[in-house]
Protein backbone atom coordinates (compact mmCIF):
# COMPACT_ATOMS: atom_id res chain seq x y z
CA UNK A 1 0.00 0.00 0.00
CA UNK A 2 1.19 3.67 -0.73
CA UNK A 3 0.17 6.54 1.63
CA UNK A 4 0.11 9.99 0.02
CA UNK A 5 0.65 12.00 2.95
CA UNK A 6 0.36 15.01 0.39
CA UNK A 7 -3.24 14.34 -0.02
CA UNK A 8 -4.17 13.31 3.61
CA UNK A 9 -6.56 15.41 4.75
CA UNK A 10 -7.74 13.77 8.25
CA UNK A 11 -10.84 12.98 7.53
CA UNK A 12 -11.25 9.71 9.27
CA UNK A 13 -13.40 8.43 6.16
CA UNK A 14 -10.63 5.15 6.23
CA UNK A 15 -10.95 5.16 9.81
CA UNK A 16 -14.91 5.38 10.07
CA UNK A 17 -14.90 2.90 6.63
CA UNK A 18 -13.00 0.38 8.47
CA UNK A 19 -14.69 0.33 11.87
CA UNK A 20 -18.26 -0.28 10.17
CA UNK A 21 -17.90 -2.81 7.62
CA UNK A 22 -15.71 -5.31 9.87
CA UNK A 23 -18.16 -5.08 12.47
CA UNK A 24 -15.50 -3.55 15.43
CA UNK A 25 -17.27 -2.40 18.01
CA UNK A 26 -17.33 0.78 20.50
CA UNK A 27 -14.77 1.27 23.09
CA UNK A 28 -11.12 1.23 23.60
CA UNK A 29 -8.19 -0.73 25.50
CA UNK A 30 -5.74 1.26 27.58
CA UNK A 31 -6.83 4.35 26.34
CA UNK A 32 -6.79 3.88 22.84
CA UNK A 33 -10.23 3.30 20.85
CA UNK A 34 -10.86 0.18 18.99
CA UNK A 35 -9.48 0.78 15.43
CA UNK A 36 -7.66 -0.57 12.64
CA UNK A 37 -6.30 1.97 10.49
CA UNK A 38 -6.01 5.58 12.77
CA UNK A 39 -4.59 8.88 11.59
CA UNK A 40 -1.61 10.35 14.07
CA UNK A 41 -1.63 14.04 14.36
CA UNK A 42 1.61 16.38 14.69
CA UNK A 43 0.84 19.71 15.28
CA UNK A 44 3.41 22.45 13.78
CA UNK A 45 4.69 26.32 13.11
CA UNK A 46 3.30 29.29 15.15
CA UNK A 47 0.13 31.03 15.78
CA UNK A 48 -1.54 31.94 13.00
CA UNK A 49 -0.07 29.37 10.85
CA UNK A 50 -0.43 26.87 12.70
CA UNK A 51 -0.57 23.51 10.88
CA UNK A 52 -1.43 19.54 11.40
CA UNK A 53 0.30 16.95 9.57
CA UNK A 54 -1.97 13.31 9.17
CA UNK A 55 -0.11 9.99 8.67
CA UNK A 56 -2.21 7.05 8.85
CA UNK A 57 -1.07 4.30 10.43
CA UNK A 58 -2.40 0.72 10.42
CA UNK A 59 -0.76 -2.83 10.04
CA UNK A 60 2.72 -2.71 8.17
CA UNK A 61 2.61 -6.19 7.14
CA UNK A 62 5.92 -6.70 7.84
CA UNK A 63 8.28 -9.12 5.67
CA UNK A 64 9.44 -10.26 9.39
CA UNK A 65 6.68 -9.14 11.80
CA UNK A 66 7.65 -9.15 15.34
CA UNK A 67 4.42 -9.88 16.17
CA UNK A 68 4.58 -13.10 14.90
CA UNK A 69 8.14 -13.83 16.64
CA UNK A 70 6.75 -12.88 19.91
CA UNK A 71 3.35 -14.89 19.75
CA UNK A 72 3.70 -17.78 21.98
CA UNK A 73 0.91 -20.04 19.91
CA UNK A 74 1.91 -21.66 17.04
CA UNK A 75 -0.25 -19.90 14.21
CA UNK A 76 -2.19 -17.69 16.09
CA UNK A 77 -0.35 -15.38 14.35
CA UNK A 78 0.74 -16.27 10.64
CA UNK A 79 1.63 -14.86 7.40
CA UNK A 80 0.20 -15.85 4.22
CA UNK A 81 2.73 -16.12 0.85
CA UNK A 82 1.16 -13.24 -0.37
CA UNK A 83 2.65 -11.35 2.38
CA UNK A 84 -0.36 -10.47 4.05
CA UNK A 85 0.00 -11.15 8.06
CA UNK A 86 -3.17 -12.47 9.68
CA UNK A 87 -4.32 -13.34 13.52
CA UNK A 88 -6.51 -16.57 13.43
CA UNK A 89 -8.92 -15.75 16.20
CA UNK A 90 -9.44 -19.55 17.09
CA UNK A 91 -6.12 -19.97 18.19
CA UNK A 92 -5.82 -16.72 19.99
CA UNK A 93 -5.46 -16.40 23.94
CA UNK A 94 -5.47 -12.61 24.37
CA UNK A 95 -2.07 -13.04 25.71
CA UNK A 96 -1.19 -9.46 24.17
CA UNK A 97 2.65 -10.39 24.08
CA UNK A 98 2.26 -8.97 19.93
CA UNK A 99 0.86 -5.89 21.11
CA UNK A 100 4.09 -5.47 23.32
CA UNK A 101 6.47 -6.75 20.25
CA UNK A 102 4.96 -4.91 17.13
CA UNK A 103 6.74 -1.42 16.91
CA UNK A 104 3.89 0.33 14.71
CA UNK A 105 1.74 0.03 17.70
CA UNK A 106 -0.85 -1.68 15.14
CA UNK A 107 -2.55 -4.44 16.93
CA UNK A 108 -5.16 -3.81 20.16
CA UNK A 109 -6.78 -6.26 22.39
CA UNK A 110 -10.32 -6.54 21.25
CA UNK A 111 -12.13 -7.00 24.49
CA UNK A 112 -15.53 -8.36 23.66
CA UNK A 113 -13.87 -11.63 21.66
CA UNK A 114 -10.80 -11.63 24.11
CA UNK A 115 -8.14 -11.73 21.12
CA UNK A 116 -6.31 -9.45 19.40
CA UNK A 117 -6.89 -7.57 15.98
CA UNK A 118 -5.51 -5.62 13.45
CA UNK A 119 -5.69 -4.70 9.86
CA UNK A 120 -6.02 -7.47 7.41
CA UNK A 121 -5.94 -5.82 4.35
CA UNK A 122 -9.41 -6.87 4.20
CA UNK A 123 -9.00 -10.08 2.67
CA UNK A 124 -12.10 -11.08 3.72
CA UNK A 125 -13.49 -9.12 0.50
CA UNK A 126 -10.27 -9.01 -1.82
CA UNK A 127 -10.02 -13.14 -1.76
CA UNK A 128 -13.94 -13.72 -2.41
CA UNK A 129 -13.80 -11.33 -5.58
CA UNK A 130 -15.91 -9.15 -3.88
CA UNK A 131 -14.04 -6.07 -4.75
CA UNK A 132 -10.13 -5.22 -5.50
CA UNK A 133 -9.58 -2.86 -3.12
CA UNK A 134 -9.40 -2.64 0.88
CA UNK A 135 -12.27 -0.15 1.81
CA UNK A 136 -10.00 2.36 3.53
CA UNK A 137 -8.51 2.79 -0.32
CA UNK A 138 -11.90 2.62 -1.67
CA UNK A 139 -13.96 4.96 0.46
CA UNK A 140 -10.33 7.49 0.57
CA UNK A 141 -11.81 11.09 -0.91
CA UNK A 142 -8.80 12.66 -1.56
CA UNK A 143 -7.40 9.67 -3.41
CA UNK A 144 -4.07 9.21 -0.98
CA UNK A 145 -4.45 5.59 -0.84
CA UNK A 146 -3.52 2.99 -3.44
CA UNK A 147 -3.10 -0.73 -3.10
CA UNK A 148 -1.48 -3.30 -5.40
CA UNK A 149 1.01 -5.93 -5.97
CA UNK A 150 4.34 -4.15 -5.33
CA UNK A 151 6.15 -7.51 -6.45
CA UNK A 152 4.59 -6.35 -10.45
CA UNK A 153 6.89 -3.14 -11.76
CA UNK A 154 4.45 -2.43 -13.81
CA UNK A 155 1.41 -2.05 -11.32
CA UNK A 156 0.30 1.55 -10.02
CA UNK A 157 1.24 1.46 -6.63
CA UNK A 158 4.72 -0.28 -7.68
CA UNK A 159 4.94 2.63 -10.43
CA UNK A 160 3.83 5.39 -7.91
CA UNK A 161 5.84 4.62 -5.06
CA UNK A 162 9.12 5.13 -7.50
CA UNK A 163 7.34 8.28 -8.89
CA UNK A 164 7.07 9.76 -5.71
CA UNK A 165 10.11 8.33 -3.88
CA UNK A 166 8.04 6.92 -1.43
CA UNK A 167 10.12 5.59 2.08
CA UNK A 168 8.54 2.98 4.78
CA UNK A 169 8.70 4.28 8.26
CA UNK A 170 11.40 3.08 10.50
CA UNK A 171 13.81 1.37 8.27
CA UNK A 172 15.91 1.05 10.89
CA UNK A 173 13.24 -1.59 12.83
CA UNK A 174 14.51 -4.18 10.04
CA UNK A 175 10.69 -5.46 9.57
CA UNK A 176 10.78 -4.40 5.73
CA UNK A 177 6.87 -3.24 5.65
CA UNK A 178 4.44 -3.40 3.02
CA UNK A 179 3.37 0.64 3.33
CA UNK A 180 5.21 3.44 1.56
CA UNK A 181 4.44 6.75 2.27
CA UNK A 182 5.39 9.86 0.85
CA UNK A 183 6.55 12.94 2.08
CA UNK A 184 4.10 15.85 4.05
CA UNK A 185 3.79 18.80 1.67
CA UNK A 186 6.77 21.03 2.74
CA UNK A 187 5.62 24.65 4.48
CA UNK A 188 8.13 27.63 4.63
CA UNK A 189 6.98 30.77 6.56
CA UNK A 190 8.77 34.19 7.74
CA UNK A 191 8.39 37.69 8.73
CA UNK A 192 9.54 40.55 6.29
CA UNK A 193 10.90 42.98 8.58
CA UNK A 194 12.54 46.45 8.71
CA UNK A 195 15.40 46.64 11.37
CA UNK A 196 15.63 49.72 12.04
CA UNK A 197 12.01 50.77 12.42
CA UNK A 198 11.74 47.50 13.97
CA UNK A 199 8.52 47.08 12.19
CA UNK A 200 6.63 44.55 9.53
CA UNK A 201 7.53 45.60 6.22
CA UNK A 202 3.49 45.10 4.96
CA UNK A 203 2.45 44.43 1.33
CA UNK A 204 6.31 42.87 0.71
CA UNK A 205 5.96 40.44 -2.81
CA UNK A 206 7.15 37.53 -1.93
CA UNK A 207 8.63 34.95 -4.70
CA UNK A 208 9.97 31.61 -4.04
CA UNK A 209 11.43 29.09 -7.07
CA UNK A 210 12.50 25.92 -7.25
CA UNK A 211 15.94 25.50 -8.05
CA UNK A 212 14.99 21.77 -9.27
CA UNK A 213 16.92 21.76 -12.63
CA UNK A 214 14.13 19.34 -13.78
CA UNK A 215 11.29 21.91 -12.56
CA UNK A 216 10.10 25.40 -13.30
CA UNK A 217 7.83 25.63 -10.20
CA UNK A 218 7.22 29.25 -8.81
CA UNK A 219 5.04 30.37 -5.90
CA UNK A 220 4.07 34.05 -5.47
CA UNK A 221 2.49 35.54 -2.34
CA UNK A 222 1.84 39.13 -0.63
CA UNK A 223 3.46 39.74 3.16
CA UNK A 224 -0.03 40.84 5.29
CA UNK A 225 -0.08 42.92 7.40
CA UNK A 226 2.39 41.50 10.11
CA UNK A 227 5.18 41.00 7.60
CA UNK A 228 4.37 37.13 7.76
CA UNK A 229 4.40 34.99 4.58
CA UNK A 230 3.59 31.41 3.99
CA UNK A 231 4.15 28.99 1.53
CA UNK A 232 2.63 25.24 1.45
CA UNK A 233 2.32 21.90 -0.45
CA UNK A 234 5.86 22.40 -1.20
CA UNK A 235 8.46 19.93 -2.12
CA UNK A 236 10.67 18.36 0.67
CA UNK A 237 14.49 17.98 0.26
CA UNK A 238 14.41 20.66 -2.43
CA UNK A 239 16.47 24.00 -2.87
CA UNK A 240 15.11 26.83 -2.93
CA UNK A 241 15.43 30.83 -3.81
CA UNK A 242 13.49 33.50 -2.34
CA UNK A 243 13.12 36.95 -3.33
CA UNK A 244 11.00 39.70 -1.88
CA UNK A 245 10.57 42.75 -3.24
CA UNK A 246 8.92 45.85 -0.96
CA UNK A 247 8.47 49.34 -2.03
CA UNK A 248 11.50 51.62 -0.43
CA UNK A 249 13.92 48.87 0.08
CA UNK A 250 16.90 46.54 -1.33
CA UNK A 251 15.70 43.79 -3.01
CA UNK A 252 15.81 40.61 -0.78
CA UNK A 253 17.47 37.23 -2.44
CA UNK A 254 18.05 33.84 -0.23
CA UNK A 255 18.91 30.58 -0.79
CA UNK A 256 16.92 27.90 1.28
CA UNK A 257 16.98 24.33 1.61
CA UNK A 258 13.84 22.90 2.47
CA UNK A 259 14.92 19.74 4.24
CA UNK A 260 11.58 18.83 6.52
CA UNK A 261 8.26 19.58 6.22
CA UNK A 262 8.35 22.70 8.03
CA UNK A 263 11.04 25.58 7.62
CA UNK A 264 10.48 29.34 9.97
CA UNK A 265 12.69 31.38 8.27
CA UNK A 266 11.92 34.27 11.60
CA UNK A 267 12.61 37.68 10.78
CA UNK A 268 13.85 38.20 7.49
CA UNK A 269 15.80 41.40 7.66
CA UNK A 270 15.60 44.56 4.84
CA UNK A 271 17.86 47.64 4.30
CA UNK A 272 15.98 50.41 3.22
CA UNK A 273 16.52 52.48 -0.03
Amino acid sequence: MLIDLNSCIGCRVCMTACKCNHDIPVGEYEGREYYRIWPKEVEMGVYPYVVRNFTPLLCMHCEFPPCLEACQISGAIYKRKDGVVLVDEKKCNGCRFCIQACPYDAIYYRGDKGVVDKCTFCIDLTDNKLHLQPECVKTCPSDAMFFGDIDNPESKVSKLIKKYNAKQLHPTYGTNPSIYYTSHAGRIRGIVWNPQAQMPVHRAKVKLNELDPYSIKTYNTIADVEGVFFFWKLSTHEKYKLEIEAKGYIVKNIMIELLGEYLDLGKILMKEL
